[in-house]
């Protein structure tokens, strides 16, 4: 197993976005990763080609179908506003 995974699991259970870029997520261990990711986290998945086998998760999942210069682009604007959005409705 790679290094610094418990880390990145640790960090995957807390997030409130997950980002995976050009990846078919084929390693056992990784898929196991979803299953404890928050009810509310949401997921931009971003690949030309991605595999849909992550909507068996019932998780908030994203596809961006574009390269990942072109995609990550799209996913910041999207959070961006996405906080924007939030921070209004906060101060209301």
């Amino acid at each position: 197993m790679p290094k610094r995974v418990d880390e990145a699991y640790t960090a995957m259970c807390h997030a409130d976005y997950l980002i995976i870029v050009g990846t078919s997520l084929p390693i056992g261990y990784t898929l196991e990763m979803f299953k404890n990711l928050k009810h509310e986290t949401k997921v931009y998945y971003l690949d030309p080609e991605p595999v849909m086998y992550l909507d068996s998760y019932g998780l908030d999942i994203r596809y961006i179908k574009k390269n990942a210069s072109e995609g990550m682009r799209d996913i910041i604007e999207n959070i961006m506003l996405e906080i924007e959005v939030s921070l209004k409705i906060n101060n209301n």
